[in-house]
């Protein structure tokens, strides 16, 4: 049986690892204020190129969907980007009155760019881990990644797991 203290005592936990987390992806994402200062691209224009190299060729009204934006919102965004020739627009093969955006090669070598930079960032704080905190957090994201295939696949609790553990 499960103490009270003890259920408070984890979900400060959670609420903890949470925020942590947070805050770790936020630093990594950040980055030299020059390296994003010298964009001369807004917030919104940065997550549309993002959105787009996970899901090009996109539909306006998705990437208006993903943004949270309306779609005149979105154009406009996409106007920008099409203006600095990160993105293109083009006819959608199945309905010629929709219009899909897709990268530029600029595009992706932008978000490639912006994805490294991350990548550098995060191995630079890995490094100044001792080795216990290092395997520690292996130990610790491996876990967390299993419980949120659970969650996604709607699996029990354990499951993906067992199945991992049998391959």
């Amino acid at each position: 049986m499960t103490l009270p203290a003890e259920t408070d005592d984890r979900e400060r936990l959670r609420e903890q690892v949470a925020e942590d987390f947070r805050r770790v992806n936020r630093l990594v994402r950040a980055g030299p204020a020059d390296e994003w200062a010298s964009l001369n691209l807004t917030m919104a224009q940065v997550k549309a190129l993002f959105i787009l190299a996970a899901h090009e060729p996109c539909r306006m009204g998705q990437l208006a969907q993903c943004l949270s934006v309306s779609l005149p919102s979105a154009t406009g965004t996409v106007d920008r980007l099409v203006q600095a020739g990160l993105v293109e627009r083009l006819a959608d093969p199945d309905d010629r009155r929709l219009v899909l955006v897709r990268l530029t090669e600029a595009g992706r070598t932008l978000v490639e760019q912006l994805r490294e930079g991350r990548r550098v960032r995060l191995m630079a704080g890995l490094q100044r881990l001792s080795p216990a905190d290092l395997a520690a957090l292996a130990q610790g994201l491996r876990a967390l990644a299993v419980a949120l295939a659970e969650l996604e696949n709607g699996e029990p609790r354990g499951a993906a797991l067992a199945a991992e553990s049998e391959r």
